[in-house]
């Protein structure tokens, strides 16, 4: 484990049901203070699928302007491809560092539509990506394709099974330099550390390579 990767909740006023954004101010500012170094927006844990399209956009323009460069912001985005792609070039206008795409939540995905799809977003975005992967019926193999465009810089594992993880990580090439992010907060079990990300023009630093967190 190299350092901690944070998804700030999104809290609600218990009344009127919008979004408390006192209280996210001060989750952001508590989890800065902890130390942690790279803050995701709209994950699960934010409440991403409970949100209107314009509250994630302004979640990740708050967190952003918040954050202040005093840590790296990922800005979580998905549902269509066409939609994954309006928040990722919203979040990089607002001045997120990178991107997590969320995994297509249709439950009849192939391999196939899983690379399109991720493919698809990665490309059309001038920041990195990292690719949340949740569906353990989805295989791993999408990674030999995706793992080797430069736009993707990290994977977030949240597939509860150590050793196909591990099965993983040893088939992908160290020199793609993937950052490899713990998604499996739900079992209490930690990934150990792997290879260092790539430099690359358009790479952030990223120096996290395996970080336990909420997903």
């Amino acid at each position: 484990m190299e350092t901690i990767s944070a998804i700030h909740i999104t809290p609600f006023d218990e009344e009127t049901r919008e979004i408390d954004w006192k209280g996210l101010e001060a989750n952001i500012e508590a989890l800065i203070a902890s130390g942690s170094e790279v803050i995701v927006t709209c994950g699960n844990t934010g409440e991403f699928y409970a949100l209107t399209l314009e509250e994630a956009k302004e979640v990740t323009e708050r967190v952003v302007a918040q954050v202040n460069k005093r840590a790296i912001v990922m800005a979580g985005i998905g549902y269509s491809a066409d939609t994954a792609v309006e928040l990722g070039r919203h979040a990089q206008r607002a001045g997120a560092d990178c991107v997590m795409i969320h995994q297509p939540i249709h439950p009849y995905i192939t391999k196939e539509g899983a690379v399109s799809y991720f493919r698809k977003v990665m490309e059309s975005l001038d920041i990195p990506s990292t690719l949340y992967l949740k569906d353990a019926a989805v295989s791993d193999d999408i990674l030999l394709t995706l793992a080797a465009l430069p736009e993707c810089v990290g994977v977030k594992y949240a597939i509860n099974d150590l050793p196909r993880f591990t099965h993983t990580v040893r088939r992908i090439p160290e020199e793609y330099g993937i950052a490899w992010i713990c998604g499996t907060a739900e079992s209490g079990r930690r990934i150990s550390s792997v290879p260092e990300p790539r430099a690359s023009p358009r790479a952030l630093s990223m120096s996290f390579r395996a970080s336990p967190m909420p997903c």
